[in-house]
């Protein structure tokens, strides 16, 4: 049998292997970068569709409250289409939300909270139509959070 110091016992072949082991590293170096480059790649994509799908499901969600509003304040009697479609909307938001976009959590609980005090006040009440600050708080939190979701998604770019 050979042993290494035989098989690469003149210069010639000792500078092949050093050549060999070099080319072998930068293949893997390469390989490694590649990967790297490749799962960043996908998980800036991946965040992106789920700033998109945040994006989509606070609209949903401020529509869902606004019409869910309108619904509490007027005299027709609440639907339990528009009631679920609300919880649904909330629910998706703040898991969406919790997963991807902490940061905008305070926001749609606000938006949460002004639909809920307008529920508790109750239907018909004269009252409610003296909250149109409530509502315009409404649509302001709802511009914020899209706002600060956009600043996540442009950053992930």
């Amino acid at each position: 049998m050979w042993s290494l110091s035989e098989v690469f016992a003149e210069n010639a072949d000792k500078a092949r292997l050093v050549t060999a082991l070099i080319s072998v590293l930068s293949a893997l170096a390469v390989i490694y970068v590649n990967h790297l480059l490749a799962h960043r790649r996908s998980r800036m994509e991946l965040n992106s569709k789920k700033m998109e799908d945040l994006h989509s499901a606070i609209t949903e969600f401020a529509n869902a409250g606004w019409k869910y509003m309108h619904e509490l304040v007027g005299p027709n009697e609440r639907t339990l289409v528009t009631s679920s479609a609300y919880d649904e909307a909330y629910r998706k938001c703040e898991m969406l939300a919790s997963i991807y976009a902490d940061e905008i959590s305070k926001e749609i609980e606000a938006m949460h909270e002004i639909v809920i005090l307008i529920l508790i006040k109750g239907r018909g009440n004269e009252d409610l139509l003296s909250f149109p600050g409530k509502l315009q708080a409404f649509i302001r939190i709802k511009s914020n959070a899209l706002g600060k979701i956009a600043s996540k998604a442009r950053k992930l770019v």
